[in-house]
């Protein structure tokens, strides 16, 4: 179970909900007092990401870290979101918006998937990207959680797929809609998921008709490379530990992963994610920092969808005498490291 703080207000409103058409009892079972909680939750703008509400501000010429809200996020949360933007080439440094972020303004999905639709109408995917942006926005298809009836399903069992976890969803989807007869249950798929995300590839579609050509060539290196295009503001590099990007935190690869095998990627993307669980041998809590839905990236990778995150500087020129040329050492950076 996920742990989760809840206020005062909550605490009243679930009891409101009590003995609506007879009489009912509301019992708070927590180790929290009721007195020791805070008094309202914090507002959704301050708790929420807003890559997609800084992003549709500067359509129209504001820039969201000058405006004031009714409930101010914090200056780091709308910076995040504006470098966020700028890896994924909506926005300049400048705070100027990019001919591919009015694109991406205009959808109605998060940023990140609004991106990698956007690639695959350059190498003609689209209509399997749409189906992984409405994967990445709805979650996973397969039960993961051990529940009594249910089958705990594997990306293995449907799919030989190992670079990325987006692609073996897609490939799920796909096998699912091959079958006459699904038996959720026995195949440990999500029925709510499924059903998600068959309802948001459709709304995605009509959103886009008229505005992209939806086709699908199949290639897997270009649906792999969509992939990678949304996600490019989170890549990791593989240490002793498992995987670490810019902010420092070192991450496990979800254990759930296609790509759990025993030739780990040295470089992937991926959405970080904190799981709160009860400590079992202390009490208290315990964070577990992840990576989930992650896709293999390489170097070539990088180059080819985000070039405005890579700089090179030359470290040394000298002549040879050997080859009479003059010959320079140059490193590339992503991000600056």
């Amino acid at each position: 179970l996920f742990v989760r703080d809840i206020s005062k207000a909550d605490c009243m409103q679930r009891k409101g909900r009590a003995g609506r058409t007879m009489e009912g009892e509301y019992i708070l079972c927590s180790n929290t007092p009721f007195e020791d909680r805070e008094e309202f939750s914090t507002p959704e703008i301050q708790r929420g990401i807003l890559d997609q509400i800084v992003l549709r501000l500067a359509t129209i010429g504001i820039d969201a870290t000058e405006l004031e809200f009714f409930h101010q996020p914090s200056i780091e949360t709308l910076l995040n979101a504006k470098e966020t933007l700028i890896g994924l080439g909506a926005l300049t440094k400048n705070n100027e918006v990019t001919p591919i972020g009015y694109k991406m303004a205009k959808m109605t999905v998060s940023v990140k998937a609004a991106r990698m639709v956007i690639e695959a109408e350059k190498y003609g995917v689209t209509e399997d990207v749409i189906c992984i942006a409405a994967i990445h926005e709805i979650g996973s298809l397969l039960n993961h959680r051990k529940e009594e009836g249910f089958h705990v399903a594997s990306y293995y069992e449907f799919t030989d797929e190992d670079s990325s976890d987006y692609i073996a969803e897609l490939n799920v989807l796909k096998k699912l809609k091959e079958m006459e007869y699904i038996n959720f249950k026995q195949l440990g798929i999500n029925r709510k998921a499924y059903n998600h995300i068959n309802e948001y590839i459709q709304k995605l579609q009509d959103s886009l008709k008229g505005v992209m050509e939806i086709s699908s060539s199949g290639n897997r290196k270009s649906i792999r490379k969509c992939c990678i295009a949304g996600m490019v503001d989170h890549v990791y590099i593989k240490n002793y530990e498992g995987y670490v990007n810019c902010d420092g935190i070192t991450r496990n690869l979800d254990k759930n992963s296609c790509l759990n095998g025993w030739d780990r990627p040295k470089l992937l993307v991926g959405t970080p994610k904190i799981i709160e669980i009860k400590n079992p041998m202390w009490g208290g809590k315990k964070l577990i920092n992840l990576v989930n839905m992650a896709t293999k990236v390489t170097i070539e990778d990088l180059k080819e969808v985000a070039p405005q995150l890579l700089t090179q500087k030359d470290i040394d020129t000298y002549y040879s005498c050997y080859s009479d040329v003059v010959k320079v050492t140059r490193n590339t950076y992503f991000k600056n490291t």
